[in-house]
């Protein structure tokens, strides 16, 4: 062994004379590892499992290259290369089908791919471990083709620290997000689309990735020859740049009622009041539209219902933070939201603060998670949009993420004692799976923290800062979703190269955005509900019904189970109970676990989970119960109800007919129908109780229309 080991370090030796001289050998780190990547051989199905496969481990994605050589040299006694005769290496025997192997063919002997690992083993199969990949670039990067079945070639390019330019496309990855739509022949770089619309392929090579956007446009001929969109701010320019593009047509602006009413759910939560929505479509103000949605940021409805949005968002539950501490951290939320506090600001409190959870309701954001490893994920996760748990037990396989980022990022929580008082303690720590050490504290992706006893505030410095290219866009992501139906990425906790945004330009433009104006949040939704982008009709038009990333026309947003909870209430006029006591909004409940069956059935979030965005399709239960349970039926045949008074006051069957319409979906003059017109002659001379009847099953009708629980 002494020998062999002799003869290695020899031909080293040798190997490393010559690269001095200018014939470089091959490379392990950037020729033989994207090698073993092209071939899949280090892929979560083969040897880059957990476990590995067939005794032998790699690396997941060749993501520790040092590890992965000590297994390929060292591990078996050695015997995966052959030095002296490297066509009788394992490494080269199994690949190639010579010797069984449980992954089939990898590589054939007179592959590319074999001749590099061979010339490697030749050369001494030695690791330097000093050239590094600097940047990658990929030409092009975007195209637009013609029509489906045209292709396009790309070539891809890697720069490395020691000065040289490689061209690597036939050692590069390429993975398409829909393979169905992109067909990649990937030795010869082409890419084929076969169907319209955007797709990406993503472009890996070592540890960086890169999108590529292939466009087909939805039809041949250019929509609305002359017509141009409106552009009230640069989100429209974005959007409009895209759809052009696309050759995609734009659904035209809703109309006033259909605004008001999306508005108005969207910032408060709340349907507008008949006599609100006919005083906004009087009103010939130029302006009305900024007018109304200052006046709606203003209100403490605002407040209290993207309080709501932001508990279901953290996670505020009152089984983890008790009742006391759930309600303080509500309370702060809503608090904050009124006095529009910058984003940057609470947050450093969320992740600084220390105290009595019950009385200081930000420290609760540091109680909201089990263990520190859980607060790592749930730091990362809704204040960079980065889920940080995949790389818990390996480095991240579709990011740059590694463990030490993970660990350390819980080692900072872990000396908090992290119960009703927060606090700092003498001991605690996270061990670190890799060394069986504690971990060291560590700012992701940046540095070690090596003398400080609390690292939360350097974290909180680095996290907020503008330069930071992950906290701006997580918050206006998450932003444009509340409004838009759809992240710009999606999920909205998945920011990462190999999930690109559907319009990049826009999110950066929102981030920057948001950051130049002091990171509040108001300036983001006022600038959103103010663009044309966000007031297009939701009914498609010919040439656009399957569009649902791009913006054509509206998405239809589902509305949480508290707000249709509190429609119910206000247009019934019988509001809920909870421990037999009234509560004005079902929204500014802040216990998520009292026992309400109405909410559980309508979906309201748990937060065990968070939860971004409404439930989109609606549960047997819940129709069972919109149809037969009490939430509905014993509102709307009640003697006190607010139909009952209704009635009693109202000047005609059409005009109570048209209330209702109004109040509900804000849809005014439907009596003016045929239908109805019909429905309202058989009314005529009918005795009261087949009138109040009539009224209940229209009421009822509405009340559990798909209409009426989703925002249009």
């Amino acid at each position: 062994m002494m020998l062999r080991w002799s003869v290695f370090t020899l031909v080293l030796f040798v190997a490393t004379i010559d690269n001095a001289q200018g014939d470089r050998p091959i490379d392990f780190d950037t020729e033989v590892m994207p090698t073993f990547t092209r071939q899949g051989c280090n892929a979560g199905s083969c040897h880059g499992a957990a476990i590995g496969r067939g005794g032998f481990k790699l690396s997941l994605l060749g993501s520790n290259s040092k590890l992965d050589h000590d297994a390929i040299i060292r591990h078996l006694e050695g015997r995966r290369v052959n030095l002296k005769r490297p066509d009788r290496s394992l490494l080269l025997l199994k690949p190639s089908e010579q010797v069984g192997h449980e992954g089939g063919l990898a590589m054939s002997d007179d592959s590319p791919s074999y001749e590099r690992v061979h010339q490697w083993i030749s050369e001494g199969a030695y690791r330097s471990g000093l050239r590094q990949l600097v940047k990658l670039t990929v030409s092009p990067r975007k195209s637009t083709l013609p029509r489906p079945e045209s292709s396009v070639s790309v070539r891809v390019k890697a720069t490395f620290n020691d000065g040289s330019t490689t061209d690597v496309t036939r050692w590069t990855v390429f993975q398409a997000a829909d393979p169905d739509a992109v067909s990649i022949d990937a030795e010869k770089g082409t890419m084929t689309v076969h169907r319209r619309g955007a797709q990406v392929v993503i472009a890996r090579f070592l540890n960086q990735v890169l999108p590529i956007r292939l466009t087909v446009p939805m039809q041949d001929q250019e929509p609305q020859a002359g017509a141009r969109l409106t552009e009230n701010n640069p989100i429209d320019q974005f959007i409009n740049t895209q759809l052009h593009r696309l050759r995609l047509p734009a659904s035209p602006a809703a109309n006033d009622w259909v605004f008001l009413r999306r508005v108005t759910l969207d910032l408060t939560g709340r349907l507008p009041s008949a006599e609100a929505a006919i005083q906004y479509v009087a009103n010939t103000s130029d302006d009305k539209r900024q007018q109304t949605i200052n006046a709606l940021l203003q209100s403490e409805a605002f407040s209290e219902y993207w309080a709501l949005k932001w508990a279901n968002d953290l996670g505020i539950d009152s089984k983890q933070l008790q009742p006391q501490g759930a309600r303080a951290y509500h309370h702060w939320f809503k608090q904050q939201l009124q006095l529009d506090t910058a984003w940057d600001q609470m947050v450093v409190e969320m992740l600084t603060k220390s105290g009595d959870s019950f009385e200081n309701g930000a420290v609760n954001f540091l109680r909201s998670a089990g263990n520190p490893g859980e607060l790592a994920e749930r730091t990362s996760r809704a204040f960079m949009g980065v889920r940080l748990q995949c790389a818990n037990c390996h480095d991240h396989p579709l990011d740059h993420w590694q463990q030490d980022d993970y660990h350390g990022l819980a080692a900072i929580f872990a000396k908090l004692n992290r119960q009703r008082i927060v606090e700092v303690s003498e001991r605690g720590e996270v061990t670190h799976p890799v060394t069986g050490q504690a971990a060291i504290p560590r700012i992701p992706g940046q540095r070690f923290l090596t003398n400080t006893k609390d690292g939360r505030t350097e974290l909180a410095d680095w996290l907020t800062s503008p330069q930071n290219p992950y906290f701006a866009k997580a918050m206006v992501n998450r932003i444009w979703l509340h409004l838009m139906g759809r992240g710009l990425v999606d999920p909205v906790d998945d920011l990462r190269t190999t999930n690109p945004a559907t319009h990049p330009e826009l999110l950066q433009w929102l981030a920057d955005d948001f950051a130049n104006n002091g990171f509040r949040i108001q300036h983001t939704i006022k600038t959103i509900c103010n663009s044309a982008t966000y007031s297009r009709d939701s009914a498609p038009i010919p040439g656009n019904e399957t569009d649902v990333i791009f913006y054509s026309h509206a998405l239809t947003k589902p509305l949480e189970a508290e707000v249709i909870a509190d429609a119910i209430t206000d247009i019934t006029g019988i509001p809920l109970q909870f421990n037999h006591t009234d509560l004005p909004r079902t929204v500014t409940l802040t216990d998520n676990r009292m026992l309400i069956p109405s909410l559980d059935v309508l979906g309201r979030c748990d937060r065990e989970s968070a939860c971004s965005q409404a439930e989109t399709s609606a549960s047997l239960a819940r129709s069972l119960h919109l149809i037969n349970g009490e939430l509905i039926n014993q509102r709307l045949t009640t003697a006190n109800g607010r139909l009952a008074r209704l009635m009693r006051q109202s000047t005609s069957n059409q005009a109570l007919l048209d209330l209702i319409f109004l109040e509900t979906l804000t849809q005014p003059s439907v009596s003016a129908q045929t239908y109805w017109q019909k429905e309202l002659n058989k009314l005529e001379g009918a005795a009261p109780a087949a009138q109040k009847a009539f009224f209940e099953d229209v009421l009822w009708g509405l009340l559990t229309s798909r209409a009426f629980m989703a925002n249009r």
